[in-house]
């Protein structure tokens, strides 16, 4: 069925005059005529009742005015709404964080986001760091924070991957707060003071003591110390209340405000640039908006992405 046809209705049953409808739809009346005669022999019924050029709708025709009139509103906006989905104004967003970490000091980044695309969806997960790259490469994930330090960063940096840098992590040294060396400041103590400690691991984070992180870390400092796995960050947190261990985190960790644990931040401890990052060949458009808008927000708030000190997640 020709829906132009059904413009050349309404506006004659707007006006209900020929000649009238004719002028605004640029139609001579024989034409419009034929067209209004074409619609009825589809529908079945007579949509006019007519009286030389003038004419009145029947019932099943002011039945059927109401009718497409909704109808057409609700292409437009239908319309109007794919135009966004399309620009990637509207949808939905899927933004991850490492398992264990509290990324609340970017609530006015995503603020920020949500206020100038409120028609997009922001959903939060978080993931276990041998998991991203498969989360990123079936989709489940749009958005990931995670650091571009190495080793960490080698497992996940692929050319088909791109990343903008966000912010800084500081890695500290979390103990028990009756710790024998919990009432040093950090600046008087390195690494090598704790080289008898046992350091708790997540399984998850590090599955090879051998070549991971941690002992690359310890590694730079002439000595390797006895570590403990653990399951989770539940199973920390009770061997750290425990005394089974003291272990290496950072200020993004969700027990960082925990007041039965000491943070040390030691100066051989590192520094990681924080980062998002997002799949190449993810199709949600949604992605470049939020992008955009991250990097719109750096340029408004150039200190945002540099800040260094310890005291943000306090903020």
């Amino acid at each position: 069925m020709d829906t132009e046809k059904f413009d050349y209705f309404l506006v004659l049953s707007e006006v209900l005059n020929f000649t009238k409808a004719s002028q605004i739809l640029h139609k001579s009346p024989s034409v419009l005529s034929r067209q209004i005669a074409s619609l009825e022999d589809e529908l079945g019924f007579a949509l006019f009742i007519r009286d030389c050029k003038s004419c009145t709708l029947t019932k099943a025709g002011a039945h059927m005015r109401n009718g497409v009139e909704n109808i057409k509103e609700l292409l437009q906006k239908l319309i109007a709404e794919s135009k966004e989905i399309e620009a990637g104004r509207w949808g939905r967003l899927s933004i991850a964080v490492p398992d264990g970490e509290a990324n609340g000091h970017y609530y006015k980044l995503f603020k920020d986001f949500t206020d100038n695309y409120p028609n997009t969806e922001l959903t939060f997960t978080a993931y276990k760091i041998k998991e991203l790259v498969k989360h990123l490469n079936d989709n489940t994930i749009d958005i990931a924070f995670s650091v571009s330090s190495n080793p960490w960063f080698s497992s996940i940096s692929r050319p088909e991957y791109n990343h903008i840098n966000v912010g800084v992590r500081n890695d500290c040294l979390y103990l028990p707060k009756d710790h024998p060396l919990a009432s040093r400041k950090a600046e008087e103590l390195t690494l090598s003071d704790f080289r008898d400690e046992t350091f708790l691991v997540l399984k998850w984070f590090e599955t090879n003591l051998d070549v991971g992180p941690t002992v690359k870390t310890f590694a730079r400092h002439g000595f390797r110390p006895k570590f403990k796995m653990v399951d989770d960050l539940s199973d920390l947190i009770v061997s750290l209340q425990n005394r089974q261990g003291i272990c290496i985190g950072s200020n993004r960790l969700l027990m960082y405000s925990d007041p039965q644990f000491k943070k040390l931040y030691l100066s051989d401890l590192m520094q990681h640039t924080e980062i998002i990052m997002w799949s190449q060949d993810n199709p949600n458009p949604c992605i470049n908006s939020f992008v955009y808008c991250v990097k719109s927000y750096f340029q408004q708030h150039p200190n945002f992405a540099k800040r260094d000190n310890v005291l943000d997640m306090l903020i």
